[in-house]
């Protein structure tokens, strides 16, 4: 249990370093500085938990008292605010390494008009596409053959998770 959270903290650190290449839109890999990266991946861990946190809590709240649907729909609109401020402060940790400019909602709130909504969702759409038509034809090599198509998934997993984090970080670019 323990060496797999400090291994998957290293990985999400390391993650948070291709976004920041991206960022300042280097041509080069990041290099593997395993201490840093777990201490970043362990405070991606942190942002993540305060971002999804407040929406859960106030939408709790929300159907304590109102109990109905309009709860859903102010949950749902409160949960895709805080998922799209979340990709924010996941940039902002990457850029700067530091927990309270990540932590800071109404900056990253900010950052999504910065990085522009359109620009955002069509970010999200694009990949979404890559990713589901990539992971379909994994698929289909597995039902072919589990062993290569196995292999193949760990494989593009990989890429496909370099890929996110560079293009993420190209997108968080040109905010100032």
């Amino acid at each position: 249990g323990r060496i797999f959270l400090v291994v998957a903290f290293a990985i999400s650190g390391y993650e948070l370093d291709i976004i920041k290449y991206g960022i300042i839109r280097s041509d080069e890999g990041p290099r593997i500085d395993f201490l840093r990266q777990f201490i970043n991946g362990a405070r991606l861990f942190l942002v993540r938990i305060v971002y999804y946190l407040i929406p859960v809590i106030i939408s709790s709240i929300l159907s304590i008292i109102f109990q109905h649907w309009v709860t859903t729909i102010i949950s749902i609109i409160l949960l895709v605010i805080f998922a799209l401020a979340e990709f924010m402060a996941e940039c902002r940790l990457a850029k700067t390494e530091d927990l309270v400019y990540a932590l800071s909602i109404k900056d990253a709130i900010e950052d999504i008009t910065r990085v522009g909504i359109v620009n955002l969702l069509l970010f999200i759409i694009i990949v979404a596409i890559i990713a589901v038509v990539l992971l379909l034809i994994l698929a289909f090599v597995m039902k072919w053959n589990s062993y290569i198509g196995g292999l193949l998934m760990g494989i593009v997993g990989v890429y496909l998770v370099f890929f996110i984090g560079r293009a993420s970080g190209l997108l968080y670019s040109n905010v100032e």
